[in-house]
């Protein structure tokens, strides 16, 4: 008898695990498009704080959708860079077609921040979509 429900526990706890597992596997992905921005910079702004202090700036928005306002200075297949230090990359066609812009424009956008690199001094977001 006790084997038997030393058996039936183990099944149970498997089915549970297995249930885990697939509703991990499962799991929407994070729709960062539609999350608000958390803060809202100009391109030289951010650049700005970022290196007066990396560290801080980065504990700020690690990780947040944020939005930056800025210049087109080039656009490179699905990435604009503004004002030479933010590079935006989109995961789809920001709101039409790329080559509707051109560097020299205007833009406003929100992205996740992903990472400051501090030998080009450029700040990377990914995710971005255009805000108008």
């Amino acid at each position: 008898m006790k084997k038997q429900t030393w058996i039936i526990a183990v099944l149970l706890l498997l089915i549970a695990g297995a249930f885990v597992v697939y509703s991990q596997y499962n799991k929407p992905h994070t729709d960062y498009a539609a999350q608000a921005a958390s803060v809202s910079y100009t391109s030289d702004a951010l650049l700005d704080e970022f290196r007066a202090d990396a560290a801080a700036a980065a504990e700020k928005v690690n990780n947040q959708v944020i939005e930056v306002e800025g210049t087109i200075t080039a656009i490179e297949a699905d990435v604009f860079i503004l004002d030479n230090g933010v590079v935006c990359k989109f995961s789809a066609q920001p709101g039409g077609h790329l080559e509707d812009y051109a560097p020299g424009t205007s833009v406003k956008l929100k992205g996740r921040f992903v990472s400051f690199d501090d030998l080009l001094e450029e700040v990377r977001l990914d995710f971005c979509v255009l805000v108008y």
